[in-house]
């Protein structure tokens, strides 16, 4: 029988460039909103779940493709990242 790997650390925020978590979201969605748009006009625009964009921007998913869709969002909005 095999023994189960250890599931990895989630990155800290500071390593992601941006906090994710409710605040964020919020921020992101107020930017979207300034835009005249919406998370989920956003994300049919750019072929994302909206489900999907919304674990990445509260933290619930960190991977690398969830990095790049909340990067490419930030560029879009004009948010600056965090040191």
């Amino acid at each position: 029988m095999q023994t189960a790997k250890p599931m990895p650390m989630c990155k800290p925020a500071q390593s992601l460039g941006y906090a994710p978590g409710q605040p964020f979201y919020n921020e992101v969605r107020a930017g979207l909103i300034l835009k005249n748009t919406t998370l989920s006009a956003w994300c049919l625009k750019n072929g994302v779940k909206r489900q999907n964009m919304q674990l990445a921007l509260l933290g619930g998913w960190r991977g690398p493709r969830a990095r790049r869709l909340v990067h490419r969002l930030m560029r879009d909005l004009g948010l600056k990242e965090v040191a």
